[in-house]
């Protein structure tokens, strides 16, 4: 019985796929796999703010609260950006 919690019980080991096993994805490392999981829920949080932001505003016209959820959106969205980069320049080293 597969867990729904287990993302590894997931891939299979076939001919078809040689490159994507278990195996292989089990050898990241746990800060990349973090990374990836702060990248993940600030690129959420930030698409749901910047949408809702921009409802409040065009369908009900409350811009003062438009604004404010956009710019944390756009904010969430840069820090997405800036936590690639510095992912990317501490894994250069």
């Amino acid at each position: 019985m597969r867990s729904v919690l287990d993302p590894f019980s997931l891939l299979t080991e076939d001919e078809a796929s040689p490159d994507v096993t278990a195996a292989t994805v089990g050898e990241v490392s746990r800060g990349t796999f973090w990374v990836f999981v702060a990248a993940l829920v600030l690129s959420q949080f930030g698409l749901a703010a910047v949408s809702l932001g921009a409802l409040y505003g065009l369908v009900l016209g409350q811009w003062p609260l438009a604004g404010v959820l956009v710019a944390v959106g756009v904010a969430a969205l840069a820090g997405v950006g800036a936590l690639y980069w510095w992912h990317q320049s501490r894994s250069d080293e």
